[in-house]
C-alpha cells in the first residue's frame, strides 16, 4: 500500500516536470532573422583595393539586429553576410570597422574564422580608427534596397 501511494506520488510529479522539460527543449529559440537587404561594397587604402580585409557593421542607434561581416577579395570587393545565414544586412544605421591583419613580414594572412588571429602570428595593419569598434570613424547607412558602400581609408 505504501509502495501503491509512492508511485501515484511520483507519477504525479513527474507528469508536472514533462512541461517544463518539453518548454526547455522545445520553447526556446533564436528571434527571427531579420529581414536582410543585399550590401555590396569596396575597401580602397590610399586608392588601391585592399584584399584580404574583414568588413564588419555594427547596428547603432534605433538599427536592430546583429553585426553582419564579409571579406574583401582581391579587387576590394565584400559581400555582407548574416552570421545565422543570408546574404545582406537589414536597412539601417552601422558603425564600420575593417581590419587587416598581416603576418611579421607585413604579408597579409587571409581571416580564418576557426582560428584565433592570435594563433596565426597576425597583426593588425590598419590604425584603431579603422580597426577598433570603439575608436571607429566609419559609419554606413543601409538603405531599403540593395546597396554598394565605398570605404576609402587613408593611412
Amino acid at each position: 500500500m505504501l509502495q501503491t501511494a509512492i508511485r501515484a506520488r511520483l507519477s504525479r510529479f513527474t507528469l508536472c516536470l514533462v512541461p517544463f522539460v518539453l518548454a526547455g527543449c522545445f520553447g526556446a529559440s533564436e528571434p527571427p532573422i531579420p529581414e536582410t537587404e543585399l550590401v555590396f561594397g569596396t575597401v580602397t587604402l590610399n586608392g588601391d583595393p585592399l584584399p584580404n580585409a574583414m568588413v564588419m557593421f555594427f547596428p547603432s542607434g534605433d538599427t536592430k539586429g546583429i553585426e553582419c561581416s564579409g571579406i574583401t577579395n582581391e579587387s576590394g570587393r565584400f559581400e555582407l553576410q548574416h552570421p545565422r545565414g543570408p546574404v545582406g544586412a537589414p536597412a539601417g544605421t552601422y558603425k564600420v570597422v575593417v581590419s587587416h591583419l598581416v603576418d611579421g613580414q607585413g604579408k597579409p594572412i587571409v581571416p580564418d574564422p576557426n582560428i584565433p588571429p592570435a594563433d596565426m602570428g597576425a597583426v593588425e595593419a590598419l590604425p584603431p580608427k579603422y580597426s577598433s569598434l570603439d575608436e571607429t570613424v566609419l559609419s554606413a547607412q543601409i538603405p531599403a534596397a540593395e546597396g554598394d558602400i565605398r570605404l576609402e581609408l587613408k593611412k
